[in-house]
């Protein structure tokens, strides 16, 4: 849901339901010291996320420390190691939550911006014997294809990928028939999945 482009017609997930749904679950694992890692404060979907997962937060009489909200593409100008934003997600998590526990901070659980984020933080987690769950929970967004086959398998925000892209479709076919142009936004649904990442197995 970009601001700018209000007057644009736009289909984009439900982000702040998606960080609501991320704090409800590590507050129901007995999580109370949760940091988040955000990809920009000036992007929106990362507000929208962590206004939600915030609010979540607030409504258990939690809040998130500063030290623990961080935001990891802030000074991603000064590194020009990456290829892509894919890659940049992942290494760059992996250097701040490393950073994170250089400091000495105390967390017991992350919000990730995404997947890609979220296994950059359990590579750093694993380089250094922290247990997931049972030392630190780990949530991403997105429910990406190896979000189920990593070590462990990733909690995760599941957004309709295939929905998103086929009624993006259709409203721009819309557009391209019709005369009259109407601005279209649309809101889609997410939901929780549950893997071992903020889970133990029974």
């Amino acid at each position: 849901n970009i601001e700018e482009l209000k007057r644009c017609s736009q289909i984009y997930n439900d982000d702040f339901k998606g960080g609501y749904l991320a704090a409800k679950h590590l507050i129901q694992t007995r999580k109370k010291r949760c940091a988040v890692l955000m990809t920009d404060e000036k992007n929106s979907t990362s507000r929208s996320r962590l206004e939600g997962f915030e609010t979540a937060l607030r409504e258990s009489g939690l809040h998130i420390e500063k030290d623990l909200r961080r935001f990891i593409f802030e000074d991603k100008n000064k590194n020009d190691y990456f290829i892509s934003d894919t890659d940049m997600g992942l290494q760059y998590a992996y250097r701040t939550m490393n950073e994170m526990l250089n400091e000495g901070l105390s967390f017991d659980s992350v919000f990730c911006f995404n997947d890609m984020v979220a296994f950059g933080v359990l590579k750093s987690l694993s380089e250094r014997g922290i247990k997931c769950p049972e030392e630190m929970g780990v949530i991403g967004f997105d429910d990406v294809f190896f979000s189920s086959l990593s070590t462990p398998p990733l909690t995760t925000i599941r957004i309709k990928k295939h929905e998103l892209g086929l009624r993006a479709f259709n409203i721009l076919k819309k557009i391209m028939n019709e005369k009259e142009r109407k601005t279209v936004h649309e809101k889609l649904d997410v939901n929780l999945i549950v893997r071992n990442s903020t889970q133990c197995e029974d």
